[in-house]
């Protein structure tokens, strides 16, 4: 797709002043939790090293080891312990000595700051100080565009940069801003229309924080009575449960415990049931004939292994592929006009820059390209284009 050529040449500016001190700071803040670790430990301890922290919590400490099946180096499966970061955050859902709990805390933390740091703030740039990366149309069977460092080893992954300092390097080039277009809650609308769930289509067409308003709904509150943490489960809840996620996975992703993780699920299954005859629905059809269409006239054949990972796989079928057409064709309308460069295709949003008098050309011109009315199950849904302006990346967050 040519306009996306188009957005990985242009690449994005990179502020060279933050970058450079956004990796010295953290690279003294890695130091220092490292030194924690050692503190906590009683010894010495690689947060990296698969070998140490395995010897250490499974061996020294006695918990129950966690294993995966993993593809050996000749190909063969077979189950391997591991305390890898989803390996750690199961294991802070159970009951642990303090000393361990300190030590896998402290892990998980240094693991995300060098993430940040190795494969963000130190993402090699190109010879014009611009960081790109190169987007695979074919890279999700949803058709979900993915990316990743282009061709010549430069760049990164620019869809998963997560918000914070390495978002904030990102700037406009000089005497422009940024305009960024988001596909409200995308997914989720498309499941509520797909589920038929009239209680939830209410709280997202109620407008406002439609978080909060879901946190009222799932824990029976009046909506300025919601908690932050309310809110904050609440929020998280949505994508596990539309997905299949299971309880363990889901206390993980949260971290929340084991009990407390299924009975959340269970709320939201309550307040929302017709969820889970979708759910039922899905599946039945993929036993009946191994494939879903999409409003938008796709289809595809799910020819794997039954079993929850291929139900996964189809529940978020229908709602990415929707989403996904929907910004590609409006990135494509967008082109054409141009009011502006797009730079950045975030899975439910556009980012572009344009001088601060074409800000309100550009933002109504994303607003049309993106807004496109479907009809799901014979009912009409517009997904809302919230529409923001700043002078950073993540500003526009």
């Amino acid at each position: 797709m040519l306009p996306l050529l188009h957005v990985s040449w242009r690449g994005v500016r990179v502020d060279l002043e933050m970058r450079e001190q956004a990796t010295i700071d953290y690279t003294i803040h890695e130091g220092m939790l490292v030194q924690d670790l050692y503190v906590a430990a009683g010894r010495v301890l690689d947060p990296h090293s698969p070998k140490q922290l395995i010897e250490y919590v499974y061996t020294e400490h006695k918990l129950k080891p966690i294993s995966r099946l993993r593809k050996t180096t000749v190909g063969e499966t077979k189950y391997t312990t591991t305390l890898d970061e989803e390996a750690i955050a199961e294991l802070l859902t159970r009951e642990l000595p303090t000393q361990v709990r300190e030590v896998l805390r402290l892990v998980l933390e240094i693991r995300g700051v060098h993430k940040v740091l190795a494969t963000y703030l130190q993402a090699p740039l190109d010879k014009d100080n611009r960081l790109r990366c190169s987007y695979a149309i074919t890279g999700a069977e949803t058709g979900r565009i993915s990316s990743r460092e282009t061709p010549l080893g430069t760049g990164t992954n620019l869809q998963n940069v997560p918000s914070g300092v390495a978002r904030a390097m990102v700037v406009p080039d000089d005497g422009l801003v940024f305009v960024s277009a988001d596909l409200s809650q995308a997914e989720a609308r498309v499941v509520a229309y797909l589920a038929h769930e009239t209680r939830l289509i209410d709280v997202f067409q109620s407008g406002g924080d439609v978080h909060r308003r879901n946190a009222a709904a799932i824990f029976a509150r009046l909506e300025d009575t919601v908690t932050p943490e309310q809110r904050y489960l609440a929020k998280r809840v949505v994508h596990a449960s539309h997905y299949g996620m299971g309880p363990q996975k889901f206390a993980r992703v949260a971290g929340l415990p084991r009990l407390q993780a299924q009975a959340l699920l269970n709320r939201y299954f309550s307040t929302y049931p017709r969820l889970k005859v979708w759910h039922l629905a899905v599946e039945d059809q993929l036993r009946r004939s191994r494939t879903l269409h999409t409003p938008l006239g796709w289809r595809r054949q799910f020819l794997g292994v039954w079993g929850d990972e291929l139900l996964r796989e189809a529940y978020a079928f229908v709602p990415q592929s929707t989403v996904a057409d929907i910004l590609n064709d409006g990135l494509i309308a967008y082109e054409q006009e141009r009011p502006g460069e797009t730079l950045l295709q975030i899975h439910d949003s556009l980012i572009v820059q344009v001088p601060p008098e074409l800000v309100p050309r550009a933002s109504e011109a994303l607003q049309r390209c993106l807004t496109r009315p479907l009809q799901i199950d014979g009912q009409s849904c517009t997904i809302p284009v919230d529409v923001k302006v700043g002078d950073t990346w993540d500003s526009l967050h």
